[in-house]
């Protein structure tokens, strides 16, 4: 099931300002075509179902990292915040 012709068109002046079948560059068509392909992907997943997966299949222990870098940044924020207001005693 490939894209059709108006789809890589409209990739194609979105990304480059001219239809597909003039692009040269082989890198430039495989842009449109894996911006495609990822628009088709996101789709059938949906867009959470796209990033949650994108990101633990490229590292499995992402989402746990992920969460403790989150949590450690709000301490780091409510001590900079308590020091904040010591200073101004």
């Amino acid at each position: 099931m490939g894209a059709s012709e108006e789809e890589k068109d409209r990739v194609s002046m979105e990304k480059f300002g001219c239809k597909f079948s003039e692009l040269k560059d082989p890198q430039d068509r495989m842009s449109v075509g894996g911006t495609i392909g990822g628009n088709m992907r996101k789709e059938a997943l949906g867009s959470s179902g796209y990033r949650n997966q994108m990101h633990t299949e490229e590292h499995p222990g992402a989402d746990q990292r992920g969460k403790q870098q989150q949590q450690e940044g709000e301490q780091e924020e409510g001590e900079e915040q308590q020091e904040g207001e010591q200073e101004q005693e």
